[in-house]
């Protein structure tokens, strides 16, 4: 029995540091986006485009994986479920194009601060769309995140008429992104992480 304890806390151990590596590797990675995006020869919308659809074929082979398993995932069928998954589709659609065309009208560190304000249209969303009470120790913690955020980048920062256009593109895409956030929310009560992604 203590044998069967071990190999669990074992594989449990290994899933662990697995999940940090890709947590890690994934924070890291992302980092480099909006410089990568600013470098593209292709355009903005055109970039957006082909690192959903260059990604595509992992998250789809993903989610057949994921079928072939004891418990296969569940899968949408119904109308609601489509339009549930379409609504969330356009939300990440709306942050990808927006924060992608914001990088060309303004510094990657204005748009790189300002799409991280979504955790501010998150707060707002929950509490007017389903009524969340927010406590003070969130607005607190909110708080910190957001300063914490600024100190990093703020010094790179700048305000300037000739960033609005771009400033503002990147206030409408943390919008979007909060809305796929309160999606994907939604979605964990029903699909799995490589369905919500394919889809």
């Amino acid at each position: 029995m203590s044998g069967v304890s071990a190999r669990i806390s074992l594989t449990r151990s290994n899933a662990v540091r697995l999940a940090l590596f890709a947590l890690i590797t994934g924070a890291a990675t992302i980092g480099f986006a909006p410089i990568l995006v600013r470098w593209s020869q292709v355009g903005p919308s055109a970039t957006a485009f082909w690192r959903v659809l260059l990604a595509l074929p992992l998250l789809w082979l993903m989610m057949s994986l994921e079928n072939q398993g004891p418990v296969p995932a569940r899968r949408p069928v119904t109308w609601p479920d489509y339009r549930a998954l379409f609504v969330g589709g356009i939300f990440f659609t709306g942050d990808l194009a927006f924060w992608h065309w914001s990088i060309n009208y303004t510094t990657v560190a204005n748009a790189t601060l300002l799409v991280n304000f979504a955790p501010i249209f998150v707060t707002l969303g929950s509490w007017l769309l389903f009524r969340h009470r927010v406590s003070r120790l969130f607005i607190a913690g909110l708080g910190i995140a957001l300063a914490g955020t600024t100190l990093l980048i703020g010094a790179s920062f700048s305000l300037s008429l000739n960033y609005f256009l771009g400033d503002f593109l990147a206030l409408i895409a943390a919008a979007f992104y909060a809305g796929y956030q309160l999606s994907v929310k939604h979605f964990r009560d029903s699909y799995s992480t490589a369905t919500i992604m394919g889809w």
